[in-house]
């Protein structure tokens, strides 16, 4: 009877074990055409961004001027490219911005959008280098000699005759200089407690929170420009910087870095140490301001008696690690941004590594026991991107597309 049980229970029991195989075989097949799909749009992506870039360069080869053949005006036009995808190219003019709009259609109702902005030539090339210093700094300095011996890796723009005032755009420049607002702060004590003779400037401090990321409002020429000395105060926590653009601070005086700098966000950011007609020094023995012993770079004018005459606290340097008696030893500092002295930088900090680019402007002092490493991981895309505050040269170009689906 048992027997007879089982034998009828058999084919019921074939049955749903074929209706289980076919369930799965079926799913896989499922998921093979699903994943086929995934694969194939993702390729029409991909296709898509380089009829993209295609289209972005016709557009400005469309727009630039060629001996014998005139400019056309910068209006619409489509493209379509060999692997059938239809690219339409619109001109944006916002608030002063020049751009391009870039529509491809894919297959079956699919399509992809892209913005680039129109760029006039590229930054300058001491900005797409971990370090750019003149020859004839290099030639006098034998402590940089001796350390690009031992980073033999380090790609160094010699910059030539190039200085700051020849990298900078003259008409960002002429705008003039931001007050105390919420994004920088007055900080009347801070030179105080670490220098002893104080400043002579007004001295600023990042206006960040402890438990917030400092989001600074950036200007539509992306260029904020300050009056006085600019400190990343000491902190338990690097100074986080949230940018949804890039950012230049320039600065006429000093910069003084107590912790690291993180940057998060779509932009990059760019501080600047501005000499400009000021008189200034090198501070060899790092405390922080002129002393006797310190060397008065040329131009500086002396007073009466020979000295140095001029901010206490000299003009366009930057430290690495905070000078004077206040100084930290051990200290480790990592800035993830682009640096630019037109006179001395200071080494103060144990270790300080910048991922961005160095450009010194008259030379590199270093303090016993310190060290300066130049990664290169983050440096401004010269070529392709927006770098506010810095002439550009060379050829009208495509900035990089941004997908805005």
């Amino acid at each position: 009877m048992t027997r007879g049980i089982v034998y009828d229970c058999i084919p019921t029991v074939c049955l749903v074990a074929a209706v289980g195989v076919l369930t799965v075989l079926a799913w896989q097949v499922s998921d093979a055409f699903s994943d086929s799909h995934r694969v194939h749009v993702i390729r029409e992506s991909v296709v898509a961004a380089l009829v993209a870039e295609d289209a972005a360069f016709e557009a400005v080869d469309r727009f630039r001027p060629t001996p014998g053949r005139p400019v056309e005006k910068l209006r619409s036009f489509s493209v379509e490219n060999p692997a059938g995808l239809k690219s339409i190219v619109d001109p944006v003019f916002e608030s002063g911005r020049r751009s391009l709009r870039i529509a491809v259609a894919g297959k079956k109702g699919r399509s992809y959008t892209y913005e680039c902005d129109l760029l006039p030539g590229a930054a300058p090339a001491s900005l797409g280098n971990p370090l750019s210093v003149r020859h004839s700094v290099v030639a006098a300095r034998p402590a940089i000699q001796a350390w690009l011996r031992r980073n033999l890796d380090i790609r160094l723009d010699p910059m030539d005759d190039r200085t700051l005032a020849n990298l900078l755009d003259p008409e960002v420049v002429r705008v003039g200089g931001d007050k105390a607002s919420t994004d920088f702060q007055e900080d009347s004590s801070i030179a105080l407690l670490r220098l002893t003779a104080g400043t002579d400037r007004a001295d600023y401090r990042t206006a960040d929170s402890k438990v917030r990321p400092w989001r600074p409002k950036i200007p539509e020429n992306g260029v904020r420009i300050l009056a006085g000395n600019l400190w990343i105060a000491p902190g338990e926590r690097p100074l986080c910087v949230e940018l949804s653009r890039s950012l230049t601070v320039i600065v006429t005086g000093n910069i003084y870095f107590g912790r690291s700098v993180v940057v998060r966000g779509a932009g990059r950011l760019i501080l600047v140490a501005r000499r400009g007609n000021e008189p200034t020094f090198v501070d060899l023995d790092g405390d922080g301001g002129f002393s006797p012993g310190d060397r008065r770079m040329e131009g500086s004018p002396r007073k009466s008696g020979g000295s140095y005459r001029g901010p206490v606290e000299g003009a366009g340097a930057i430290y690495l690690g905070l000078p004077g008696a206040g100084a930290v030893g051990g200290q480790s500092i990592e800035i993830e941004a682009s640096l630019v002295s037109e006179s001395e930088t200071y080494v103060c900090a144990t270790s300080t590594t910048i991922h961005g680019a160095l450009v010194v402007g008259q030379g590199i002092t270093w303090t016993k026991g310190t060290e300066l490493h130049l990664p290169g991981d983050a440096l401004p895309n010269i070529e392709r991107a927006q770098v506010p505050g810095f002439r550009r040269s060379g050829a009208t170009r495509p900035g990089m597309l941004i997908s805005i689906d």
